[in-house]
């Protein structure tokens, strides 16, 4: 838990740093027009100050029966009021994978473009913190296509941000 508590404290310190760097933005440059440059970086320092503050301040939850069963550290004979059980961390190779898919996707995205190297890196992601079960993979795969293809609309066409290389907007 203390390890919740610093890494939120750290994210939400980021995140009003962001805002703070975004309010600085002068907006009179050629290409700033509705939204304007700041409105993203607000957004995304908000958001993550305010997710920073809630994953510090939080009370660690107790597993139920089911979950525990499902992620395997319950039996069937176990007590149910027993809160000690905590969900495993992902092995260590896949933290390294997670790892070199960021910087991955950070390498590649001008080359890319957003929706490709987002696709990427969120299917990748989404497919090594689950399983491999054939349904599943498909079931991740079509849910990283609509949340790329929405998010690449909002920016570009809900936001008008020129976004690079988005696939439908």
């Amino acid at each position: 838990m203390t390890a919740d508590r610093v890494c939120g404290l750290i994210f939400c310190i980021l995140g009003v740093l962001i805002v703070l760097g975004s309010l600085m933005i002068v907006s009179n440059f050629p290409g700033s027009g509705d939204p304007g440059p700041q409105l993203v970086p607000l957004i995304l320092g908000g958001a993550m100050a305010v997710l920073g503050a809630l994953l510090a301040l939080r009370t660690p939850p107790e597993l139920s029966f089911e979950t525990s069963r499902a992620v395997g550290h319950a039996k069937s004979g176990d007590d149910l009021d027993t809160p000690n059980e905590t969900v495993a961390p992902p092995a260590v190779w896949r933290r390294i994978a997670l790892a070199a898919l960021l910087i991955g996707y950070v390498a590649t995205f001008n080359h890319l473009g957003f929706s490709l190297a987002s696709f990427l890196f969120l299917a990748g992601s989404i497919l090594l913190l689950g399983t491999f079960a054939v349904a599943a993979v498909v079931r991740k795969v079509v849910v990283a296509v609509l949340v790329v293809l929405l998010l690449g609309y909002a920016l570009n066409g809900l936001l008008g941000l020129s976004v690079p290389g988005v696939w439908w907007s």
